[in-house]
């Protein structure tokens, strides 16, 4: 009976304009998450790198800032610390973080994503 008055129409109607909106912020939001986790994954081997190589200060943040730039993120100013660590037994250790950031443009509104980003390694060849 509902059917024939046109009744049930409205929550299929419903039901299509939510599942387009979820469509629609996890083509926007998605591609966001997996540039993070390929960026973490580049910066945590380009940090081992620098320890094993004792990579210079610049080019350790040349490399970092490519990094952050080939996955569309850009660095927050003054974010990008790196300290060195001696310890009285074993080897120094280098730490490095960062926070980076990707601006996504949703219908009248624009979203920052941020991500803090931290690695340390120790210096040295093995």
């Amino acid at each position: 009976m509902n059917g024939q008055r046109g009744n049930g129409k409205f929550g299929c109607v419903v039901t299509l304009a939510l599942m387009g909106l979820f469509i629609f912020i996890s083509i926007k939001v998605i591609p966001v998450y997996l540039d993070k986790l390929q960026f973490e994954e580049d910066f945590a081997r380009l940090v081992s790198q620098a320890g094993a190589q004792s990579m210079s200060v610049n080019a350790l943040h040349k490399n970092i800032e490519r990094i952050a730039d080939l996955y569309d993120f850009k660095i927050v100013e003054n974010t990008l610390q790196h300290r060195r660590k001696q310890f009285a037994t074993g080897p120094p250790q280098l730490y490095i973080e960062v926070t980076v950031f990707r601006e996504v443009e949703f219908p009248g509104y624009t979203h920052r994503f941020q991500y803090r980003v931290k690695e340390s390694t120790f210096i040295g060849t093995l």
